[in-house]
């Protein structure tokens, strides 16, 4: 994907941004990609928290769907052998709108199930599981 002549990082766009501040920069950008090939990363969750249309790299390697999201429903899944075809019908429409709603339902889904709030919860359940409920004191 670097090598593509319109892709560019946000940290070239927006030199000396903060991690806090990655939000604000996403939510200027229709489209953002999140690949990484070994694991997935933050970048999976913020980027469509954010309501960009995510290009996700979501592979056997990278576990990618173990966050739930769905390809052409919350996100559009991408590979290395798929990944400049998918990236070309983005921009052969950009105003399709099934983009915006695809990048909606990745919104939806990243705040509803992905949120920190959402992990701790998840873990308090957890460690009440663990601990046994009545033994639990958090």
């Amino acid at each position: 994907c670097n090598k593509l002549p319109y892709v560019v990082h946000t940290r070239d766009v927006y030199p000396g941004q903060s991690t806090e501040q990655l939000h604000a920069v996403l939510s200027r950008f229709n489209a953002a990609i999140a690949a990484t090939s070994s694991v997935q990363t933050v970048k999976y969750k913020e980027t469509p928290a954010a309501g960009c249309l995510t290009f996700m790299e979501v592979t056997e390697r990278n576990g990618g769907s173990f966050l739930g999201y769905e390809d052409g429903k919350s996100a559009i899944f991408i590979n290395k052998s798929n990944y400049k075809k998918k990236f070309q019908e983005y921009l052969d429409n950009p105003n399709d709108p099934r983009w915006r709603r695809i990048a909606d339902e990745g919104r939806r889904h990243a705040l509803e199930n992905l949120s920190n709030d959402v992990g701790v919860e998840k873990l308090v359940h957890a460690m009440r599981k663990i601990l046994g409920e009545k033994n639990a004191k958090i």
